[in-house]
């Protein structure tokens, strides 16, 4: 179950690693292509010489092996240094995060990476059709229709690099807007300044000759327990339950049925039962609407009570007031009375809806090892000494877990979400980098190419304002027709995402908008100084220029 959970999740951060190397290798293809260009008379001498096609693509594919091979072994060396930071990560999503490690498979599998990356890198560029060899040696620099070709396949590639790039800055912002939203949600409790502890009694010493749990012995150890922390000052109240808030290991999940409700032809309502103490609801300050908390007189009138939280009190009750109802979770043996309604507390995790939650007096089931809440007026982790001492010296057999605070339980709630948004943004901004430098290479070298006309058309009287638009212009039509690619993957892969996403709808306007601005930014950064380089050839060289 748990690794069902964590599988969308890592299936996401996959996929974006996958656009990231798809990316890098659209910038090779790119560095080739450039490489190629300026080659041009060499691969024909060569051509003329004898040099067949195939002999020639596979020059280009050794060569992007090569630096594929290079990057992939650095790529191992960087995730063997980091490989702590990896687990770390990976423990926040599943428990079996130790058990992975860089063996023979991930060897193999980066061999593999880097292999099929070279190919990719090297085919593309040798993809345009064969060029005239006479052509190509009687052009001005070696440049013929074939250069112009491999242009283009430049400018598809950049356009290409600008799509993916578009996607995986919507896939972070999204993430990004669900993991705020995530974070301010009404978990149903107040968080601060309550410390939490798990008492894991040895029930060996309570129990009674017909081996059941004593209630009375455990009622007095958790008394003693309370009453020796209620001596502090700073503590203002101390409850307890069966469980934490935000567990989504805790399940106990049943069926019940109400008094005077005839049977139904569909499902019996089912709820999770939770024990509870009657200073538990203070003690994490969940509001009592209506009716009144656990009291010792329950117990001793040994009346059976419940407490009912609002989403079951409205799905069965509707705006009417259930306290004084009955229910029975044994099929009708015990009737229960609910004398309370309190407000909705989110028991599964952050990102679950509160489901119907019947609370039980904690004593009336006391087999389950107390976990304890102490709401204190500072810092609570100042009273888990205090905590350890009291227990110990109500029972020196109990062994006191998990002790932490509420803060710190929700702050791990938060943790994998936060984690995922943050690498999610990371890969955002690596594959923008690489993207950027891809657009100002490819307009760096358009610039190169229209030298002679950019010093015409200033020796003509073109200001540089003209010339920084031209250049702009040209590096721009490339953005748009990502940003246009770009979209269309965003909103045929949205289905996917929608599940991982809190509060946030996959085709979000503003995530789309923010992202496209980035975009464009980005790729404004990339193209200036290739335009401010243009604008700075003095008219005179340019017109000297043999390009």
């Amino acid at each position: 179950d748990l690794v069902q959970k964590a599988r969308p999740t890592f299936l996401m951060l996959l996929a974006t690693v996958a656009l990231v190397l798809l990316i890098a290798c659209a910038n090779v293809a790119n560095l080739t292509l450039a490489r190629l260009l300026e080659r041009g008379r060499e691969l024909a001498i060569r051509s003329a010489l004898g040099a067949g096609r195939a002999r020639l693509l596979r020059q280009l594919l050794t060569e992007s092996t090569i630096v594929a091979l290079a990057g992939g072994a650095l790529g191992l060396l960087l995730a063997w240094s980091t490989r702590g930071l990896l687990s770390a990560f990976a423990a926040r999503l599943t428990p079996r995060a130790g058990e992975v490690e860089i063996d023979a498979a991930v060897l193999l599998f980066t061999l593999g990476i880097s292999v099929l990356t070279g190919i990719l890198a090297g085919t593309l560029p040798g993809l345009p059709g064969r060029q005239n060899v006479a052509d190509t040696l009687l052009a001005d620099n070696g440049r013929s229709t074939g250069d112009r070709r491999r242009h283009r396949m430049r400018t598809g590639l950049v356009a290409w690099q600008l799509a993916l790039s578009f996607i995986l800055l919507i896939g972070a912002a999204l993430t990004l807007r669900s993991f705020d939203n995530l974070r301010r949600v009404d978990a149903g409790f107040r968080p601060d300044h309550v410390l939490t502890a798990r008492l894991n009694l040895n029930f060996s010493t309570y129990t009674t000759a017909e081996h059941r749990v004593d209630a009375e012995k455990v009622n007095a150890f958790l008394r003693t327990v309370e009453d020796s922390l209620r001596q502090r000052a700073s503590v203002v109240a101390v409850g307890a339950a069966w469980t934490f808030p935000l567990n989504n290991a805790f399940q106990n999940d049943g069926t019940f049925t109400i008094e005077g409700r005839g049977a139904t032809t569909g499902p019996a309502p089912k709820a999770s039962f939770i024990g509870a103490s009657g200073a538990y609801f203070d003690a994490l300050r969940v509001p009592l609407l209506r009716g009144r908390a656990f009291e010792e007189r329950d117990k001793r009138n040994g009346q059976g009570v419940v407490i009912v939280n609002q989403r079951l009190a409205r799905q069965h009750w509707g705006e009417s007031d259930p306290v004084g109802r009955r229910l029975s979770s044994d099929g009708g043996k015990t009737w229960r009375t609910i004398v309370g309604v309190v407000g909705d507390v989110r028991q599964e995790g952050l990102e679950s809806e509160p489901g119907g939650i019947v609370y039980l007096p904690f004593l009336d089931f006391p087999g389950y090892a107390p976990t304890v809440f102490v709401r204190t007026q500072d810092d609570p982790a100042r009273v888990a000494e205090d905590l350890r001492e009291a227990a110990r010296r109500a029972d020196p057999q109990t062994a006191v877990s998990g002790v932490r605070t509420l803060d710190a339980i929700r702050g791990e709630a938060l943790s994998s979400p936060r984690l995922t948004s943050a690498l999610l943004g990371l890969f955002a901004m690596l594959a923008l980098v690489i993207t950027a430098a891809g657009l100002g290479g490819l307009i760096a070298y358009s610039v190169s190419q229209r030298t002679r006309e950019i010093g015409i058309r200033m020796a003509l009287g073109a200001d540089r304002r003209r010339i920084t638009a031209m250049v702009l212009r040209e590096g721009m039509t490339s953005v748009l027709t990502g940003l246009a690619l770009g979209a269309a993957g965003a909103l045929a892969l949205s289905r996917l995402v929608s599940g991982l996403l809190f509060g946030v709808g996959p085709n979000d306007p503003l995530c789309f908008a923010g992202s496209a601005v980035v975009l464009v930014l980005a790729a404004l950064a990339g193209c200036f100084l290739p335009a401010r380089r243009a604008t700075a050839v003095s008219p005179m060289v340019a017109l000297r220029s043999e390009a």
